[in-house]
C-alpha cells in the first residue's frame, strides 16, 4: 500500500547508501601516496606530472628528404604541487630551499623510488600563514663513471726492441722493386 511514511523511509535508505557509497569513492580517490624529499615528508596537492621524452635528431640529405638515425632518452622530469603543514612549515622550506642552493641530489620517493635527483624549480605562492604550497620541479641526473689510464712515462723501455730488420722479397717479374711496392703510374710517363 502506498504511504508518506513509506516512500519517505525508502528515499531516506536510498540516499544513505548513495552517501557511504560516495564517501568511501572520495576517501579511496583522495587518498594521495605519500612523497618524500629525503627525509622530509611532503602532502601532496595536485596530480604529478613524469615527462619520459626522447631526442629524435633530423639531418637533412641532398634528395631534400630527411631521415633519423639516432635516439637518445632526454632525461626524467617530475613536477607537482605539495604542501608543508605544521608548526615548523617554514623551517622545512627553508631546508628546502638550502638543498636547491647547495645543487645537492636527493632522492625522491613518489610511488617509487628516484635516486639522484636534481631541484630544478621552485615556484611558491602564500596563500596561507599556517601552511607552505609550493611547486617543485625535478630533473633525474645520470652519473657517469671516469676511468683514468696513466700514460707510460719517458723513461719505459720501448715494447720492440731498435734491431728489428726488415727482410725485402725481391720478385724475379719486378726486378729493381720490392714486393710491398706498387708500380706507379707515374713511372710509365716518358718526358721529352
Amino acid at each position: 500500500m502506498f504511504s508518506i511514511t513509506n516512500l519517505m523511509s525508502k528515499a531516506s535508505s536510498f540516499l544513505n547508501s548513495a552517501y557511504s557509497i560516495s564517501n568511501r569513492v572520495d576517501r579511496f580517490l583522495r587518498k594521495a601516496p605519500p612523497v618524500l624529499l629525503s627525509n622530509i615528508y611532503l602532502e601532496l596537492v595536485s596530480e604529478v606530472s613524469i615527462n619520459y621524452a626522447n631526442d629524435v635528431p633530423v639531418i637533412p640529405i641532398d634528395d631534400g628528404s630527411q631521415i633519423s638515425d639516432n635516439i637518445s632518452n632526454s632525461p626524467l622530469k617530475i613536477s607537482f604541487k605539495v604542501q608543508i603543514v605544521g608548526a615548523n612549515h617554514k623551517e622545512i622550506f627553508e631546508k628546502i630551499l638550502e638543498m636547491r642552493k647547495k645543487r645537492e641530489l636527493v632522492d625522491l620517493y613518489l610511488i617509487k623510488l628516484y635516486k639522484n635527483v636534481a631541484i630544478t624549480s621552485i615556484d611558491h605562492a602564500i596563500h596561507s600563514l599556517h601552511y607552505t604550497e609550493f611547486t617543485i620541479s625535478f630533473v633525474q641526473i645520470q652519473i657517469a663513471h671516469i676511468s683514468i689510464i696513466p700514460t707510460p712515462s719517458k723513461k719505459a723501455k720501448p715494447a720492440v726492441s731498435k734491431k728489428v730488420k726488415i727482410k725485402n722479397n725481391v720478385s724475379s717479374s719486378n726486378k729493381g722493386s720490392k714486393n710491398w711496392e706498387g708500380e706507379l703510374a707515374s713511372e710509365s710517363i716518358k718526358l721529352p
